[in-house]
């Protein structure tokens, strides 16, 4: 059977197990390794009512700050793609193992070079022949 990905779909180099968790969403034990992992920080209050906060308290602007939730998600695999955390990946495109670019303000992206870079020869030329097969048809 030809492999997928390189690790398998799991991030456990050197131990046989990882703990389970549960899926935020669905609840399914799923290990944690493997889970996606999302933290989110969020305002207490929403967007449309901090300005009726604002008028409504004794303090004046700069002398309160309005608190912060600190939630830290994990999903299962299904769930992280329904909700469209994850995107599934051309085979070539599932060799890319750097994180994806989230570029800044004025920041300049470097190129990262060969998809299939340390791989072995044959499965580059799976790569190719299998991008040139989605080209012809």
């Amino acid at each position: 059977m030809p492999k997928k990905r390189r690790n398998g779909g799991k991030n456990r180099y050197g131990r046989g197990s990882a703990t389970a968790v549960r899926c935020s969403n669905c609840r399914r034990v799923v290990p944690k390794d493997k889970a996606i992992k999302r933290f989110v920080i969020r305002s207490l209050v929403e967007a449309a009512a901090v300005g009726d906060i604002a008028v409504a308290s004794v303090y004046k602007a700069g002398q309160y700050s309005i608190p912060k939730v600190y939630i830290k998600t994990q999903y299962c695999v299904s769930c992280a793609k329904h909700a469209r955390l994850v995107k599934s990946r051309s085979p070539v495109n599932r060799r890319i193992r750097a994180p994806p670019i989230r570029p800044r303000i004025g920041q300049k992206i470097k190129p990262l070079g060969k998809p299939a870079r340390g791989v072995k020869m044959s499965a580059r030329r799976l790569a190719i022949v299998s991008q040139w097969a989605l080209r012809k048809h």
